[in-house]
């Protein structure tokens, strides 16, 4: 009778050793499961915000400027616009007609927005150039396009042309001296649908790792 009550006794310390063992080991998980649920919570809160609510230097008023043909590419230039004033915030995405104030002078507000510019978008369709029956708008020294260029590759700002509808990179002897330098700029295709969204997310990915390192 002693033995069996000494056994007994054994049996419910063993027991409540389990038992204590087992909820330590619960809470354990849970803690750690509640510590990994709250850290990609904060990232994706991080990848999802605006890059001007997230960067950790500099302004990123005009950080990226949008250059386009009208006659050329203004229907993917208007849809890649959305896009990146949706993902990187409004202020630093500088387009003509959506960034240019009413009654200011394009030509001066063009270059002070290029002095603040990180990257340079260069869209180009199949008539980039502007070829005509005559001549390509882009061999006139006064094309706005061109200007554009010339300044961004003068004060070394990245370039990055965006090829649509299925354009070629021009090559280097199609192309005006002072803007050569474009041949060489590694290209992103931007596609119709249903892969527009998907060539962008790659562009957005580059452009807020570009800016926060900017």
């Amino acid at each position: 009778m002693f033995i069996s009550a000494a056994y007994a006794q054994s049996s419910g310390q063993v027991t409540a050793a389990e038992t204590f063992f087992n909820g330590a080991l619960l809470v354990a998980i849970i803690s750690l499961l509640a510590w990994v649920f709250v850290l990609a919570a904060k990232k994706l809160k991080t990848y999802r915000q605006p890059y001007s609510a997230t960067a950790s230097v500099g302004s990123t008023q005009n950080a990226v400027f949008v250059s386009y043909r009208r006659a050329d590419s203004i229907h993917v230039a208007g849809r890649l616009h959305d896009r990146l004033t949706s993902d990187l915030g409004k202020s630093a995405v500088f387009k003509d007609i959506d960034s240019i104030p009413l009654g200011a002078d394009f030509r001066h507000h063009i270059d002070d927005s290029l002095k603040s510019c990180r990257v340079f978008l260069l869209v180009m369709g199949k008539n980039w150039q502007g070829v005509s029956a005559s001549k390509s708008r882009i061999d006139d020294p006064d094309d706005l396009i061109r200007i554009e260029v010339e300044t961004a590759l003068r004060r070394s700002i990245p370039v990055i042309p965006i090829l649509i509808d299925g354009a070629p990179m021009p090559d280097v002897t199609q192309l005006p001296k002072s803007l050569q330098g474009i041949a060489y700029r590694q290209a992103i295709n931007v596609r119709a649908d249903p892969d527009f969204h998907r060539d962008v997310d790659r562009l957005v990915g580059f452009l807020r790792s570009h800016l926060r390192m900017a």
